[in-house]
């Protein structure tokens, strides 16, 4: 069953084209980090009457002038002074009293270096395909939730189990119209531990086999510390967090088959790549896919810190100006709906019952891989809760014992990821914390 994501109108294109490649850089003039993309000053804007029927046209179509550009205009009135030689050119020039005349030197390499933008062939095309629907596929049935209440945790140690926020038993088919060559299997994310407890495979968390190794110790420490059961509560990553993980690599690439940034462009993007993962083979090799993934003659161990690296090289706006993926198509549809606007470190999405002194599952002995990683940890899936929780909600007297240290909820995050020691007795106290907050929210 194929899920279409998104529903394109003939004008979407436009607009999503003018908000990424002229709109977005407009959106961290007021902190003035313009200055230091673009090299220039922030352009000026005086001239209240053109803003005033660019905001009037932004809602009806303009013979000439796609209404999406005066809509995004009329959102950044910094750049109707800049983009006075743009306008003039699709017909509207004159609302701005001319096509360039009167603006300062900066406004002018602003306006063109947004025209050879529009002008590159890459971006022309890969626009062009943008037109149609994100469609995701269910190949793997994967169980609904078990929905848990903050009761069934009482008396158990909870640890905490950071993961990134991806689906589970899905195929990518298409972004936004763009073809995604042979399509991308989704398989992690807070759902593994289900859909390896409807498959049998005793695992509920997969990992790189260190850190694997260093949860498993933390859930033994847990145990033996307390006398509990212990439990593994999924916390939830940044949106990025899925950059190491296969999909987002996987899919850039396959979707290059398909686009055609100029060779000078995947050039320069290889020499980028390469200046911190020299080994990587380049994106138009053969091999690019399989060493991105870690397999055939290249191991898994090492393939994650490639992928992070193509990713983060091409999620960068100019590189998207030059018409790579879209880095935040690829994140839309990857990410599980319920996630996409939860806060770092929510929690609580998924819980799996841990398995303390049990060995690791190596990856050839399950009967299900998960394709990122080489190391399951056993396991038997819970549920979730309804709602995810704040982590300082779920895991309190650590959060308390962390920022007593000076940390921020950034730094506490980081730190409970690497540091495979702390663990939260859930008794009475933290069940009435939790359920304080529970009845908090829905007021």
């Amino acid at each position: 069953m194929a899920e279409q994501m998104t529903r394109r109108g003939l004008l979407d294109p436009v607009v999503d084209a003018y908000n990424n490649y002229i709109g977005r850089p407009f959106a961290s003039v007021a902190g003035g980090a313009i200055n230091g993309y673009l090299g220039f000053d922030r352009p000026s804007f005086a001239n209240e009457e053109v803003y005033r029927t660019a905001q009037a046209l932004g809602n009806m179509p303009v013979m000439g002038a796609p209404a999406g550009i005066f809509k995004a205009a009329a959102n950044a009135p910094e750049a109707l002074a800049a983009l006075g030689g743009l306008l003039g050119r699709v017909g509207v020039g004159k609302l701005a009293g001319d096509t360039g005349e009167g603006m300062t030197a900066a406004e002018k390499a602003w306006a063109t270096r947004m025209e050879k933008v529009a002008r590159n062939k890459g971006v022309q095309h890969r626009e062009a395909l943008r037109q149609g629907d994100t469609v995701v596929e269910n190949v793997i049935p994967v169980q609904q939730r078990t929905i848990i209440s903050p009761e069934d945790l009482y008396g158990k140690v909870g640890v905490q189990v950071q993961g990134d926020r991806s689906r589970t038993g899905d195929m990518i088919r298409s972004l936004r119209g763009v073809p995604v060559d042979g399509g991308v299997m989704l398989e992690g994310g807070p759902m593994y531990s289900a859909l390896a407890d409807q498959m049998g495979t005793g695992g509920a968390w997969a990992s790189m086999r260190g850190a694997a190794a260093g949860k498993q110790k933390q859930f033994d420490r847990a145990a033996e510390m307390t006398g509990r059961d212990p439990v593994g509560v999924y916390s939830a990553m940044g949106l990025q967090g899925v950059n190491f993980a296969t999909p987002v690599a996987e899919a850039m690439i396959k979707q290059l088959r398909a686009l055609s940034p100029s060779k000078a462009a995947i050039a320069a993007a290889n020499r980028e790549i390469q200046k911190k993962a020299p080994e990587f083979v380049g994106l138009l090799s053969p091999e690019a896919l399989p060493q991105v993934l870690g397999k055939g003659r290249f191991p898994m161990e090492g393939a994650g810190q490639v992928r992070k690296q193509v990713v983060e090289t091409l999620m960068k706006p100019g590189y998207e100006y030059l018409g790579f993926p879209v880095y935040d198509d690829i994140i839309d549809a990857v990410t599980q709906p319920e996630l996409k606007n939860v806060p770092l470190g929510a929690s609580g999405f998924t819980v799996f019952q841990a398995k303390p002194n049990a060995g690791l599952i190596e990856k050839s002995d399950v009967k299900m891989p998960h394709g990122s990683y080489d190391t399951v940890i056993p396991g038997k899936y819970m549920g979730g809760l309804l709602d995810s929780i704040p982590a300082d909600v779920m895991f309190p007297k650590t959060y308390e014992r962390q920022r007593a240290m000076g940390r921020n909820p950034q730094q506490i995050h980081r730190s409970m990821q690497v540091n495979n020691q702390d663990y939260e007795v859930f008794d009475q106290q933290w069940l009435d914390g939790v359920m304080n907050h529970l009845r908090s929210a829905q007021r």
